[in-house]
């Protein structure tokens, strides 16, 4: 995902085994940072596959004048399946396609090669929204199914979203993302996000450049690493 501000010989990365609870959320900060730091970590999962040997979904949700919008076809030139879905394609299809494909793999059917989906903008995704009486969404209910019994399939989600009160229309725990990356945020969510303050420090007033800081936490091992997201702009 980046470079680690202190010194190191090894970049900042997310190994995405087949455990349960290894996704990966990427939350608040600058949306264009984020958004590459989505790019940028969903595109070097291809480095571990050969070709058609992983399936990639890409749900875009950013708005057309965000700068990373066009930049996401790149996954176009993979040599992998790769389906594109927004507000306007058969989401629920596939969300329910997937968690068949997670059943069948659980009950002793075809092992599943890995699968990505990747939510830009998550914010903006309004089949996420609950209903007017409070309940939890069709959306909702599947990707909550992912999160939880995905990873261990193969399965693996990458989210990014701005806040964590849009994270919480999921009502699913943090725990499910054993990696997370913070950028800059109030403290009371960076202390909900990372179990610290220290999101709320990433951005130095009169130095524009501290915008390009995040944080990328492991809840397994509870470490914290302070890094400069790559750029594939």
């Amino acid at each position: 995902m980046g470079q680690p501000i202190e010194i190191s010989d090894i970049d900042v990365f997310v190994p995405f085994r087949r455990e349960s609870a290894n996704n990966l959320l990427i939350i608040g900060g600058d949306s264009e940072v984020a958004q590459r730091i989505a790019l940028c970590s969903a595109f070097s999962t291809s480095t571990s596959h050969v070709e058609h040997m992983a399936k990639y979904c890409i749900f875009n949700f950013m708005r057309p004048s965000d700068s990373v919008f066009k930049e996401i076809e790149i996954f176009k030139k993979m040599p992998f399946s790769v389906d594109f879905i927004d507000n306007n394609d058969n989401f629920i299809e596939l969300l329910s396609d997937i968690k068949f494909l997670i059943e069948d793999s659980k009950n002793g059917g075809n092992s599943l090669p890995n699968v990505y989906l990747t939510f830009f903008a998550f914010q903006f995704g309004h089949l996420f929204d609950k209903d007017d009486r409070g309940s939890t969404s069709k959306a909702s209910q599947l990707l909550d199914f992912i999160l939880k019994q995905g990873p261990s399939a193969g399965v693996f989600t990458i989210l990014q979203v701005d806040n964590i009160d849009n994270y919480k229309r999921l009502d699913t725990s943090l725990n499910y993302f054993n990696y997370r990356v913070a950028l800059q945020m109030s403290s009371s969510d960076s202390t909900k996000v990372v179990g610290s303050e220290a999101a709320s420090k990433l951005r130095v007033i009169n130095r524009p450049s501290s915008k390009y800081r995040a944080l990328f936490f492991d809840n397994n091992k509870n470490t914290m690493t302070k890094f400069k997201p790559y750029n594939m702009g």
